[in-house]
C-alpha cells in the first residue's frame, strides 16, 4: 500500500470506530440480558422478543457498518491488489475449510462408542 492509500484506510477505519464500538456494546449487553433472562428461570417472552430485536439491530449495523468500510478500503486499491486481496481471500476460506474438516474428524473419534455424530 501506498501512504497515501495507508492515510485513507486509517481515516476510515478511524472514523467508523466510535459507531462500531457503539453497536458492538449494544449487541454484547443484549445478548448478556437474554442468556441472564432465560437463565433466572423468570422467562418473559415479551422482555425476551425485546430484546433479541434489540440483538438483530446492532447486529444488522454493524454487519453494515463493517460492510461498507470494506467496500471504501477495496475502493482504494489498484486492480492488482486487488487480485492480492482476492488470493488471500481464497488461502483463508480454504483454510476454514480444513479446520472444519479436521474438527470433524476430532469429533467423530470423541464420541462414545457406539454413537455417531
Amino acid at each position: 500500500l501506498t501512504d497515501t492509500q495507508q492515510d485513507r484506510i486509517f481515516a476510515i477505519m478511524h472514523a467508523s470506530a466510535p459507531t462500531l464500538r457503539e453497536q458492538d456494546k449494544l449487541a454484547k449487553k443484549s445478548a448478556d440480558a437474554m442468556r441472564e433472562l432465560v437463565d433466572s428461570g423468570a422467562y418473559d417472552e415479551g422482555k425476551l422478543k425485546s430484546l433479541a430485536d434489540a440483538n438483530a439491530r446492532a447486529s444488522a449495523e454493524l454487519m453494515l457498518l463493517q460492510a461498507r468500510d470494506i467496500h471504501q478500503i477495496l475502493a482504494l486499491l489498484t486492480p492488482e491488489q486487488r487480485k492480492q486481496v482476492d488470493a488471500m481471500k481464497a488461502r483463508l476460506e480454504g483454510r476454514h475449510a480444513l479446520r472444519a474438516q479436521i474438527e470433524a474428524i476430532k469429533a467423530k473419534f470423541d464420541a462414545p462408542e457406539g454413537s455417531e455424530k
